[in-house]
This record gives C-alpha cells, sequence and structure tokens, in this order.
C-alpha cells in the first residue's frame, strides 16, 4: 500500500507541473542570457555582501538615508526608492521600495538548475550559457569540468568578458581555466600546462594564474 502511494506521489500533477515549472523557468533565463552583451566571470563565484562590488549600483546600507530616486542593491535585485527612507529593507516595504530590476539571470544556472540540465547546456552553442553552466558546475563542485576543458581547450573563439572594472576579449577556454584551476589537481595542472605549451599557445597567458594555485 505504501509503494502505491509513493508511486501516486511521483507520478501526481503536482510533481509534473513542477518539473513544468522549471522548465520554464530555465528556458525564460536562458533566452534572457542570450540577450547580453557581456559575459560577467565574476557572478558565478558573487556572495551578495557589501564586499562584492562587481555590480555597478550600491548595496543596501542600514544606516544611510536613501531619498526619492536613489538606487540600491539587496540580493541580487535593483531597487529604486519611492521615498525617502532609512532602515527600511527594500524587501519589507513596497511603499518605500520599488524592484527596478534583477536578479542576474545566470544566477538561476548557478543556484537552482538541476545538475543534467546543466551538463547538457554545456554544449549550448551559445557561449555566454555554455560558459555559465560551466561556471555552474565547477561552483557546485560536479565532476567533469576539467574534461570539458580539454574538449575545448582548441576553442580559439574570444568573447566580450568582465571582470570587476576590466573589459576584454577573452578566449573561451581561458575563463573555463580561471573558474576551475583552483580545484584542478596536480597531475590535471602538469597536463594542461605541458599541452598549453606544447601545441595551445593562444592560452599561454594563463599558465601565470595556474602557477599560483
Amino acid at each position: 500500500m505504501k509503494r502505491f502511494i509513493l508511486f501516486l506521489l511521483l507520478t501526481s500533477p503536482i510533481n509534473c507541473l513542477s518539473k513544468t515549472s522549471t522548465d520554464e523557468t530555465l528556458k525564460a533565463r536562458i533566452e534572457q542570457i542570450k540577450k547580453l552583451d557581456l559575459f560577467d566571470s565574476k557572478i558565478i563565484f558573487a556572495i551578495d555582501s557589501f564586499d562584492y562590488n562587481d555590480l555597478s549600483f550600491p548595496y543596501w546600507n542600514p544606516d544611510e538615508t536613501y531619498y526619492q530616486g536613489d538606487f540600491a542593491r539587496y540580493k541580487y535585485i535593483l531597487y529604486e526608492a519611492k521615498l525617502d527612507n532609512k532602515g527600511v529593507k527594500p524587501t519589507d516595504s513596497e511603499i518605500y521600495w520599488i524592484k527596478s530590476s534583477g536578479p542576474h539571470p545566470s544566477l538561476y544556472l548557478r543556484d537552482s538548475a538541476n545538475i543534467e540540465d546543466l551538463r547538457i547546456l554545456l554544449a549550448h552553442e551559445n557561449s555566454f550559457i555554455k560558459l555559465y553552466a560551466f561556471g555552474s558546475l565547477s561552483y557546485r563542485n560536479e565532476s567533469g569540468p576539467y574534461k570539458f576543458i580539454l574538449n575545448e581547450i582548441d576553442n580559439y573563439r574570444k568573447i566580450l568578458s568582465a571582470a570587476g572594472d576590466e573589459v576584454s576579449d577573452t578566449y573561451i577556454p581561458e575563463l573555463m581555466i580561471k573558474f576551475y584551476y583552483k580545484k584542478m589537481s596536480s597531475a590535471e595542472i602538469r597536463n594542461l600546462t605541458k599541452l598549453i605549451k606544447e601545441k595551445y599557445h593562444h592560452l599561454i597567458p594563463v599558465l601565470a594564474i595556474i602557477k599560483e594555485n
């Protein structure tokens, strides 16, 4: 009887609706990422705090006075002050604050997307989606990123990426290595270093970073 009940729960419309909702959210975030014109390489590892300043607006501070029209960031979301206030959290009052934008669509991949979906996205034709999926797997300490770096090591395509205030054209495998190098084993680093020195010279600048590990 218990097994029958469990079967009904697993196959119930509620679970189907949940899966559908997840698929729709992922699809929506992917479409948003496609519209981005810049890859933010630090979004994946950002923990929203007073110390994270990669976004272009200030984090909400309970000791600051905000005047009508001021902007503040709170938990990945940008809010605009509707009225002058101090010490009022943006999430606590719709009278004083209104959501302006956010969160960054890639954060859904990092924090909520299924591992299986992220692995599928590694083969996506859009470079931003591929990289955010790779970064999300690395962030979650999933297995496989090193093997995927080797699969992409001969990719000579560059994308416009940002790291803090610096914006530059960067090779896709270079970004992957920067995401994952701290988690590589000594053997993986030796092998990757050898490959880059012998054949993939376009990635030589990243060796300086690997050596610091």
